[in-house]
């Protein structure tokens, strides 16, 4: 089972070598399929591993949100139709704020008429023009490092402008067993700790990391937490 299987062509695509390249196109990805990567568990293949990692970013968050600060705000970075960010609201205490950003502004337009309560808005991460005025206890990078590879410098300058002072930023990801693109920045789970260490020690602390090296799935699922210095 292949990335670009999955994302139709639009996120990556196959070069004339064969190598893996990024193409992203997420809004003609929404554009055209009406559950990219089946998010909401239409997608046999990969419905079992979802249930499984989102249960992990939700034990990862626990931990965060029972600190004394409190209400807690988090937002979701790459939210897609919005099924994560509902996941975690009907999990996570009343008084913790779950909002959602995608590059999509399709995205963004189906993830508020799916779940209307909660508050998602367009942005683009990996933008050396980002710009947000709110500030968040808590933001979750799901699923969506393969897809900033290239931006990752840009990438973490705009995570720390959207947090809080010692506010947490989770990464919770799949990594392939034979990652085929991107070892060069990042060469899987060991690979995003050492990147870290390296270039963003000086923006963010580790203080938790974990690898399900289980084999139970095609993808190992690993979370990574940092917290902002």
């Amino acid at each position: 089972m292949s990335e670009e299987h999955i994302s139709k062509d639009f996120v990556f695509t196959r070069g004339s070598g064969g190598e893996l390249q990024f193409v992203g196109d997420f809004e003609g990805l929404y554009l055209q399929e009406s559950d990219p990567w089946g998010q909401t568990g239409s997608d046999e293949r990969l419905k079992a591993y979802y249930a499984f990692s989102r249960k992990n970013l939700l034990t990862a968050l626990q931990g965060v949100t029972g600190e004394p600060q409190q209400p807690r705000q988090i937002l979701e970075i790459g939210c897609g139709l919005g099924c994560v960010a509902q996941y975690l609201r009907e999990r996570l205490p009343p008084a913790v704020g779950v909002s959602g950003m995608d590059i999509s502004p399709t995205a963004v337009r189906k993830a508020s008429e799916r779940y209307p309560a909660l508050d998602f808005f367009q942005g683009d991460i990996a933008s050396g023009g980002f710009s947000r005025p709110e500030r968040y206890d808590t933001v979750v990078m799901h699923q969506v490092l393969w897809y900033v590879l290239e931006s990752l410098p840009t990438v973490f300058e705009n995570l720390d402008l959207l947090l809080q002072p010692a506010g947490h930023l989770i990464f919770a990801n799949a990594f392939l067993q034979d990652q085929q693109y991107g070892k060069e920045v990042i060469d899987g789970f060991d690979g995003m700790l050492r990147h870290v260490l390296l270039h963003h020690s000086s923006q963010f602390r580790v203080i938790h990391a974990h690898m399900d090296y289980s084999g139970s799935f095609h993808f190992d699922d690993g979370i990574l937490i940092l917290q902002k210095r």
